[in-house]
């Protein structure tokens, strides 16, 4: 159970161990650099190296069984191509079986009883029992693109735009996403909402940096440019229902009560907000500096519910009486509730593992995700809080959920992970399905 630990020392060797995977209680591989691969059979007390005939680098190893195992590599430190191995004898001896271009897979998990193979760009593959290799896989998600937003109207339909102005439909969960249409004008797009399956609105920028807000009817086949002047930077896109909806901007909020149609600034330049969220048409909450601000009348007039002089606050909204505030004043993270639309703040958590919090969401009233170093699941309003596992340390900074069985995370900004990344969650908060971009 991890209580003792016992240092077992490899061969002398310089080669960089990349992976390590036990078979069975007594049975071990390790891979490395330079098709380096060593194996045990009494529990890691002694290891002997196999010779793989290979010079790749090898990434990740993974076994069905204790004969039939997968083996993935990089070719070289500049180009970008991966071979796939396999071995039918419990890694004594390996075979190449494929060769794929323009492709990094740099892990290689088991997943009921297939191995997913993880790529750093394009898309994830599968392998099955009998080493057939699906390289069309039915987890292919956008390439070289990062997303920028996500709407689903049911458990099986949904809609992604990525910054690079495409627009994907996905009818079955998320495994599979089509490109279905492109924004106008190359925009640089900032976020995106649709308000059925036919009608939808972008906003960006183009190549002169001029912000423009487009709304389609047919999805996406023809654009129609909105009359708005919009002078100051956009930062938020929603709709509340198919008829009124919300642009957040460095100039305040605007407002639309026909489609988008037509859009009304509703405060001025001193109402500068960070995070805006209505929970009907009248009462909404937004983020104003260090504080949390409300509206009971459709954001004509707004009053304050808390104030810090410093500080971060992020929030999450069930309804319109049901909310979570989180609190990081750079020292301290704190996590507090109101069943009672802010009126009464209970305190709820106080996370000292957690290094910081880039986003937060709940999806019921007691059951959360926090977006930090790693993605952290919520129980039991806050107080149990439990890192999820992902095949590799992804940089993960936005998350979209349509229930509380189907969510997706994602990251729609340059970071410490430079390659897109789509991971898909289903029904008990496991990311069970990973979609590399």
């Amino acid at each position: 159970t991890g209580v003792t630990w016992l240092m077992n020392k490899f061969p002398n060797s310089y080669e960089n161990v990349k992976d390590i995977f036990m078979i069975n209680e007594n049975t071990g591989i390790v891979c490395g650099t330079n098709g380096f691969i060593l194996k045990t059979i009494d529990r890691g007390n002694s290891w002997y190296e196999i010779n793989s005939g290979f010079s790749d680098q090898f990434f990740s190893v993974n076994f069905f069984d204790e004969n039939n195992g997968v083996l993935v590599s990089k070719e070289d430190s500049y180009i970008l191509k991966s071979k796939i191995f396999i071995t039918n004898d419990g890694g004594e001896s390996w075979n190449k079986i494929d060769s794929i271009d323009k492709m990094f897979f740099c892990c290689a998990e088991k997943l009921n009883s297939k191995i997913i193979l993880g790529g750093k760009v394009g898309f994830l593959a599968e392998i099955n029992r009998q080493f057939q290799y699906n390289q069309t896989t039915k987890y292919q998600v956008p390439l070289n693109a990062y997303i920028k937003g996500m709407k689903f109207f049911n458990e099986n339909t949904g809609y992604l735009v990525t910054d690079t102005g495409h627009i994907y439909k996905s009818i079955n969960k998320g495994n599979i996403w089509n490109k279905i249409s492109e924004s106008p004008e190359n925009l640089s797009i900032v976020s995106f909402d649709f308000i059925n399956e036919l009608t939808g609105f972008v906003i960006g920028k183009n190549e002169n940096s001029v912000n423009l807000i487009y709304r389609t009817t047919n999805l996406g086949n023809n654009w129609i440019l909105d009359s708005v002047n919009i002078n100051n930077s956009i930062s938020q896109l929603n709709f509340l229902n198919e008829q009124t909806g919300y642009l957040t901007t460095q100039n305040g909020f605007y407002k639309t009560e026909n489609s988008g149609l037509n859009w009304t600034l509703k405060n001025s330049s001193s109402f500068v907000t960070r995070e805006l969220k209505f929970t009907s048409l009248d009462t909404g909450y937004c983020i104003k500096g260090t504080s949390l601000m409300k509206t009971i009348n459709g954001g004509l007039n707004w009053h304050t519910l808390l104030q810090q002089p410093s500080g971060i606050f992020l929030m999450s909204f069930l309804n319109s009486l049901t909310g979570y505030l989180f609190f990081d004043n750079f020292n301290n993270r704190y996590l507090f509730k109101t069943t009672n639309g802010g009126i009464n703040w209970s305190y709820e958590s106080f996370y000292d593992r957690v290094e910081y919090v880039s986003d937060f969401y709940f999806v019921n009233e007691t059951t959360g995700y926090i977006l930090s170093d790693k993605v952290y699941k919520l129980e039991n309003s806050g107080e149990t809080i439990t890192p999820i596992h992902l095949t590799q340390n992804f940089r993960i900074n936005d998350l979209y959920f349509y229930n509380e069985k189907l969510g997706f995370f994602f990251n729609h900004t340059y970071g410490e992970l430079r390659a897109p990344v789509l991971l898909k969650t289903y029904i008990d908060g496991n990311v069970s399905v990973e979609n590399n971009s």
